[in-house]
């Protein structure tokens, strides 16, 4: 199966930044480790977004609220995909 574009939601990024970004910042042990591999997906996930090959709705970007995430939602607020020509296309997919 190949995809061509990925919809993420907005749980699957508060776990990232609650699992890594958290261990990165309050742990002694390890914090290179946990921050190399925090900015790794980090900018993954800006680079996917930015190539469209991710997208989020400007619903899920509304629903991240933690101020860990702000400089992630700085990057990608100018890629987000309007929730209703979203629905629109996958209306006209089903209607197909």
């Amino acid at each position: 199966m190949n995809f061509d574009r990925i919809l993420i939601d907005s749980s699957s990024i508060i776990n990232l930044f609650r699992y890594y970004y958290r261990y990165y910042d309050s742990t002694k042990d390890n914090k290179i480790i946990f921050k190399n591999i925090f900015e790794g997906l980090k900018d993954f996930l800006v680079k996917k977004i930015k190539e469209v090959g991710i997208i989020v709705l400007d619903k899920v970007f509304d629903e991240l609220r933690s101020r860990d995430i702000q400089e992630f939602k700085d990057e990608i607020k100018k890629n987000l995909t309007p929730s209703i020509s979203f629905v629109s296309e996958v209306g006209s997919l089903i209607e197909k």
